[in-house]
């Protein structure tokens, strides 16, 4: 029932999905339904093949240990007999001889051969049922190897069998997974190239941040540029490239030609009108490692 479950669901998730990716589900959800029936078929083989016969050698074990009961009730009885013989012996023993007592002398003297008569047929119902349990017990144990062995041979080769019928299912499925995988790989890539050719052929200004003369990359029709990755020029004494905003974003590509030289007359805000001349403050490392200035500077443009 598991593997028919998990087979529908894969099947039921195919058919919303499209292209490879629903056909390879749907593929994997039909192998998984029919590993479903055929688990069914092989567990009854397994109780055809194990469960019936273990089952058979129980019921045997149970025959036994009631044949072993019934020779210990019968030694019972031919031990009570000989008790019983006994007694009447001694007490025929007793009056044996004495004179008047002839008469019960000979009473005494029946009960004892009929005592003894009856030990007789108790020994030999024993030793009859001794013999019948000895014989089938030594059956038992010549056959018990061979049917053991038999039983533990076809459990084995049905377990075999059923994972090897398994195995060939779900290998059938690698290359229809395979080629899902090398399928969306290449569109990935394609779409990445496509972006990358996109990005390359973006213009963008430069900007000469407050008086330390160092210049920023930003991408033109950003809606947000205090969002958008910024790219520093050579004056910079850290990295090449740093983000400026969100770190989440990707840094754009650095110029393909150096910044111009600033000029003495420093241009409109260029983060909008509505920045209402908002001053930023930035702190900067020159390249001698000392710390600059640290106050409010406008973004100018170059």
């Amino acid at each position: 029932m598991a593997f028919f479950e998990f087979g529908q669901s894969f099947i039921f998730m195919g058919k919303s999905e499209g292209d490879s990716v629903g056909t390879a589900l749907l593929e994997v959800g039909s192998t998984a339904d029919a590993l479903s029936g055929n688990s069914h078929t092989f567990a009854e083989a397994e109780v055809v093949k194990l469960v019936e016969p273990l089952e058979e050698y129980s019921r045997m074990l149970n025959s036994i240990k009631l044949a072993m009961q019934q020779r210990a009730s019968k030694k019972s009885a031919y031990l009570a007999c000989l008790v019983d013989v006994e007694a009447k012996t001694n007490a025929f023993k007793k009056i044996q001889g004495v004179p008047g007592k002839e008469s019960q002398a000979e009473t005494k003297e029946q009960a004892v051969c009929t005592a003894q008569d009856a030990a007789d047929a108790a020994k030999v119902e024993f030793e009859k049922v001794s013999e019948r349990l000895l014989t089938e017990f030594e059956l038992f144990k010549n056959q018990k190897a061979f049917d053991i062995k038999e039983i533990m041979s076809n459990f084995i080769n049905l377990q075999i069998e059923f994972n090897r019928q398994s195995e060939a299912a779900w290998a059938r499925l690698v290359p229809v997974i395979e080629s899902v995988v090398v399928e969306d790989a290449q569109y990935v890539r394609d779409k990445v190239q496509e972006r990358n050719a996109d990005d390359s052929a973006m213009p963008s200004h430069h900007y000469t941040i407050g008086r330390t003369g160092r210049t920023a990359t930003v991408p033109i029709g950003n809606p947000t540029p205090q969002a958008s990755a910024v790219s520093f020029g050579s004056g910079y004494g850290g990295s090449p490239s740093e983000n400026y905003g969100d770190h989440n974003d990707v840094p754009m590509p650095p110029p393909s030609s150096p910044p111009p030289v600033p000029t003495s007359q420093p241009p409109a805000n260029p983060f909008g009108d509505n920045s209402g001349g908002r001053k930023q403050s930035y702190a900067f490392t020159d390249e001698e490692g000392e710390g600059g200035d640290e106050g409010d500077e406008e973004v100018e443009e170059v």
